[in-house]
């Protein structure tokens, strides 16, 4: 038996349940008027909108923020144990993501194991879902760590307010990947509703809605039925796979648009994730463009400190191949 997730359950930017889920939120949010009220207001909304096709992702949500914020915290009290807490931290964080996305590539061998000994395998023991978001906020986690453990960044002692930073709503499922020295101060300042916050976040609905709902979704219907054929052309299978980039494009921007709008309008600036990629000249320009804070999230945690690791100089041409940021 396989578990699946159907999107029209989730609680997407374009649906009707979302609509009212924001408004019910957005008026809440506003009238508490006291930035604590607000957070609490804002992290419960989280967790509801995460949790809102299984109550147990946002079981795990909570367990991992609060181990994570007790390492960074750990790290900050005792700066001779930081190289464990930030080991410590990678193989909970990466483990737990490595088993939700892996698991299920094993668990037919597991169930056939498990019948060979006589034993009835359970769906739920052999087949696990993976959470939406799972991959956004396991990077953001890990680069708070990092960034605690470089000293780069004091911990926050508000467990509020972390949580909130790592399940703000707007971005969780898909991004985009805020750093914390850019959100975290918003979350501990006060807010106040502006008139700009609507000024600046109703171009993003209009193109976000734009992209998902003419572009994306009518694109898709023309691709699905290509590739649904037996024996398509060649012409068919290029134009459909072009279509199918473009469509891609869409659903992703359209996304990152309406999670920055809906941020916006909460008193929030959060980080533009899409930068016209296909209109590149190199594909140093299309990385540069592409999902940008997962990109530069790559550089500063990975690129960077495993290029400084390397005792000798790297290849010619692969500093010239690499991105320039």
């Amino acid at each position: 038996m396989r578990l699946q997730v159907e999107e029209s359950n989730r609680l997407v930017f374009t649906s009707y349940d979302f609509l009212i889920f924001f408004i019910i939120v957005f008026s809440l949010y506003w009238l508490a008027r006291r930035r604590q009220w607000q957070n609490i207001l804002l992290l419960a909304a989280s967790y509801i909108f995460y949790a809102w096709v299984h109550p147990w992702y946002a079981l795990m949500l909570g367990l991992s923020t609060l181990a994570d914020y007790g390492m960074a915290l750990g790290i900050a009290r005792d700066r001779t144990r930081t190289r464990r807490f930030v080991v410590l931290s990678l193989l909970l964080n990466i483990g737990v993501l490595a088993f939700f996305k892996y698991y299920n590539f094993f668990s037919d061998g597991l169930a056939a194991a498990l019948t060979g000994l006589g034993v009835q395998a359970d769906a739920l023991l052999v087949r696990v879902l993976l959470p939406a978001g799972l991959s956004f906020y396991t990077l953001k986690k890990i680069g708070y760590i990092i960034d605690v453990a470089r000293g780069d960044l004091e911990p926050t002692r508000n467990l509020l307010d972390f949580s909130l930073f790592v399940a703000f709503f707007p971005q969780i499922n898909a991004g985009p990947i805020d750093r914390a020295q850019k959100l975290l101060p918003q979350i501990q300042s006060d807010r106040t509703w502006k008139a700009e916050n609507f000024q600046s976040a109703w171009p993003l609905i209009v193109m976000g809605f734009f992209k998902k709902v003419v572009i994306a979704d009518t694109i898709r219907v023309v691709v699905d039925r290509v590739f649904s054929l037996k024996q398509p052309t060649i012409l068919l299978l290029g134009a459909a796979s072009l279509g199918f980039a473009l469509q891609i494009l869409a659903d992703f921007s359209a996304y990152t648009d309406l999670a920055r709008a809906v941020a916006r309008l909460f008193g929030f600036d959060t980080s533009e994730n899409f930068r016209s990629p296909y209109l590149a000249m190199t594909p140093t320009d299309f990385w540069n463009r592409w999902h940008i804070t997962l990109s530069t999230w790559l550089r500063d945690y990975i690129f960077f400190p495993c290029a400084r690791t390397i005792a000798c100089p790297l290849p010619r041409w692969l500093t010239d191949a690499l991105p320039r940021w």
